[in-house]
C-alpha cells in the first residue's frame, strides 16, 4: 500500500522588539531580539490493514477500529529517548484504519511503540497500568453492542527499530492485552424476560482487576497486581431492570472484557444470570472438564463463548459446545 507523506504544519511564536529612548530625547533605531524559533511538525501516519483490529467487535468476534479511537505512540532514536504523542483515527473501520499524528521535524523515528488507549499522563518511563472492575460496574447497554468494551480492552504494539526514519510508521503490530469473555443467552421461556446480569463464578479467587506491563520492550507480558477476586460480572441494559429478549427464542449476544486470569488448575466454574431481578445459577463446570479442554487459564489475546439457555426454572448452560470453541482458540489479533 502506498504511503503518503503529509505537508508541513507550522506553528509560529511572535518576537519581542523592546524600544528605548535615547538620552537626548531622540529615538534609537528598533533592534529586534533574538527570535524564538518555530517548531515544525510533520503528519506521521501508520495504517492498520488487517480483516482484525481491535476493541469494538462484532457478533463474529471480529474487532474493529472505531472513528476517533486514539492511540499513543512513543517515538525516538533509541528506546532511550522515545517521547509520546497521540495519533487518532478519523473514520475507524472493520477492515483496516489510517492513524495520523502531528511529531515535531526533528525526531528521529528510528524506535517506535504504542498503547491504547491514549495515555492521559505524558508517560515516558515505568509501567503502563490498565484495569478493569469485577464488580458489575462494566454496563452494556445494549443487546450485542460492544460500544463498552472501548474503555477496558487495552492494547500495545511492542517495540520497532529500523535503520532508516520516516513519517510513515511500519511494522506496528497491536496485540491484545485482555481477555473476553463472550455470551450467547437465549430466552427459551414463553414470556418476555428481563437479564440484567451475567456473573462469571470461580471456586477460589483467580480473577484480577488490574495489571501492568512494560513499556519498549519486544515482548509483552502482563502481570496481575492486587488481591484476586473469585468472581467477574457484567451489567446489563441501561437502567437496573436489564435488556428484554422476547419470548421463545429472544436472544442476545453480551461481552465482558477481564485482565488474563490466574492458573484454573483445579478451580470449578458455574455461571449466574439476573433474569427478572433474580439470580438463577447454571451448572457447575469442573476442574477436570477445563483441564481436559486444555483451558488452564482465560488468556489475553483470546475470546471464550459460552453458550447460555433461560428455561422456565433453570439456566442451561451448553458446555460441551462452550469447550469445543475454546479449544478452537478464539484469537483476536491485530497486525498493523
Amino acid at each position: 500500500m502506498m504511503k503518503k507523506i503529509y505537508g508541513v504544519r507550522m506553528f509560529l511564536m511572535g518576537a519581542v522588539i523592546t524600544l528605548a529612548a535615547c538620552s537626548s530625547g531622540q529615538e534609537d533605531m528598533e533592534m529586534p531580539q533574538n527570535p524564538v524559533q518555530p517548531e515544525e511538525m510533520v503528519e506521521y501516519s501508520f495504517t492498520d490493514n488487517a480483516t482484525g483490529t481491535k476493541a469494538s467487535v462484532n457478533e463474529k468476534v471480529q474487532a474493529v477500529w472505531d472513528a476517533g479511537d486514539k492511540v499513543t505512540m512513543w517515538i525516538g532514536d533509541s528506546k532511550g529517548t522515545t517521547m509520546p504523542y497521540v495519533f487518532e483515527t478519523d473514520k475507524g473501520g472493520e477492515n483496516g484504519a489510517v492513524f495520523h499524528g502531528m511529531v515535531p521535524k526533528s525526531v528521529n523515528s528510528l524506535c517506535y511503540y504504542a498503547f491504547y488507549p491514549e495515555m492521559t499522563k505524558n508517560t515516558r518511563t515505568g509501567k503502563l497500568t490498565f484495569s478493569i472492575p469485577a464488580d458489575g460496574t462494566v454496563r452494556q447497554e445494549e443487546a450485542n453492542s460492544s460500544s463498552h468494551l472501548a474503555a477496558y480492552r487495552a492494547m500495545y504494539a511492542p517495540v520497532v527499530t529500523r535503520t532508516v526514519a520516516s513519517t510513515s510508521l511500519t511494522g506496528v503490530h497491536f496485540r491484545q492485552l485482555t481477555s473476553l469473555l463472550v455470551f450467547d443467552i437465549m430466552n427459551m421461556r414463553k414470556d418476555i424476560i428481563d437479564v440484567s446480569e451475567v456473573v462469571v463464578m470461580a471456586s477460589k479467587p483467580v480473577f484480577y482487576e488490574e495489571a501492568a506491563i512494560e513499556p519498549g520492550t519486544e515482548e509483552v507480558t502482563v502481570e496481575q497486581t492486587g488481591d484476586p477476586v473469585n468472581s467477574v460480572a457484567l451489567s446489563l441494559g441501561d437502567t437496573d431492570n436489564g435488556v428484554k429478549l422476547e419470548a421463545q427464542n429472544g436472544r442476545m449476544i453480551a461481552y465482558m472484557p477481564i485482565v488474563p486470569s490466574a492458573s484454573l488448575q483445579g478451580v470449578n466454574i458455574k455461571l449466574i444470570l439476573k433474569v427478572n431481578g433474580q439470580e438463577m445459577a447454571s451448572l457447575v463446570v469442573s476442574a477436570e472438564d477445563l483441564m481436559a479442554a486444555r483451558v488452564t487459564s482465560f488468556e489475553r489475546e483470546k475470546f471464550y463463548m459460552f453458550y447460555l439457555d433461560v428455561l422456565t426454572s433453570e439456566i442451561y448452560w451448553d458446555a460441551n459446545k462452550s469447550i469445543a470453541d475454546w479449544e478452537n482458540g478464539g484469537v483476536i489479533d491485530i497486525p498493523v
